[in-house]
């Protein structure tokens, strides 16, 4: 890492895996290689390393550190008065404590793709290819990863992905696209 260039809320994505990434980008639009979702807490000097805050299946939210992925991509929002309020974000967000990882919502998101496919075929449409604001969502006390990079922001009362959005992998790649994201690099070590 070398050298202390990412800010508190800056937000980290692990790419997916070739046949996830196929899987994914022919349900959802628009397309993306963006997977598993975290955001930076601290910087470490002594250690040259990052803590950061993501949730993961099987354990729910919580804190760790960067050095565990070999490659990420990070992105700032682009709103440089905003992206400033980003140690604010983490320090709030760090009050939900321990949380559960969102399975009801997996389970909410499959269903609602599973019926909007069988609609389009019942219907005589080919299905088409889903944007995340098709979805319903209710947010609740349990998160998925890209929720966790979402909820820090709104801690600040900015959304990242509309109100009511899931905040899917291609919903991120939406608002990348539209440069409310930037990215900053991609770290292939």
């Amino acid at each position: 890492m070398n050298v202390e260039h990412y800010i508190p809320a800056d937000i980290g994505f692990v790419a997916a895996g070739a046949n996830v990434q196929r899987i994914m980008n022919s349900v959802f639009t628009p397309r993306t290689d963006l997977f598993h979702a975290f955001v930076i807490y601290e910087y470490l000097p002594d250690e040259d390393d990052y803590v950061i805050i993501e949730s993961r299946a099987g354990f729910g939210f919580r804190i760790t550190r960067l050095s565990k992925y070999d490659q990420y991509m990070m992105f700032r929002i682009s709103d440089p008065e905003i992206a400033s309020q980003g140690y604010e974000a983490v320090r709030l967000v760090t009050q939900i404590g321990e949380s559960r990882y969102d399975l009801p919502l997996v389970f909410s998101i499959l269903r609602q793709v599973l019926s909007i496919t069988i609609g389009g075929l019942f219907h005589g449409r080919w299905p088409h290819k889903i944007n995340a604001k098709e979805l319903k969502y209710t947010p609740d006390d349990r998160y998925i990863c890209t929720e966790t990079a979402s909820e820090t922001w709104k801690t600040v009362n900015y959304y990242i992905v509309p109100k009511g959005t899931i905040p899917l992998p291609s919903a991120y790649q939406e608002v990348i696209n539209n440069g409310k994201l930037l990215e900053l690099e991609r770290e292939l070590v």
